[in-house]
């Protein structure tokens, strides 16, 4: 799974970039040998640049749809259904 990052880099990089990411990690499953593409979910962990209330939500599920657009669309299509879900529960 990690191959499915690093090959992503320069393009998670900009996405962070244009959200406001100060620093991007993966932790749980997603790093370890037991990560099954149909049934594990990525977790991350995000810091973000100082930024109003309003800006950090833009940024947050701006982040969130772009990485799942991005990264996830083809190769985890169970992970992109719920993260669907929860964006279109938001108006996202």
């Amino acid at each position: 799974m990690v191959d499915l990052i690093e090959d992503r880099k320069e393009e998670l990089a900009r996405i962070c970039l244009r959200f406001g990411v100060l620093s991007l990690g993966l932790f749980g499953s997603v790093i370890r040998e037991d990560f099954h593409a149909e049934t594990s979910d990525l977790d991350f962990v995000v810091e973000f640049a100082p930024m109003s209330p309003d800006e950090h939500a833009h940024s947050y599920f701006g982040l969130l749809k772009e990485i799942v657009w991005s990264v996830i669309h083809t190769d985890l299509p169970a992970l992109r259904r719920d993260v669907e879900a929860l964006l279109a529960s938001f108006g996202v």
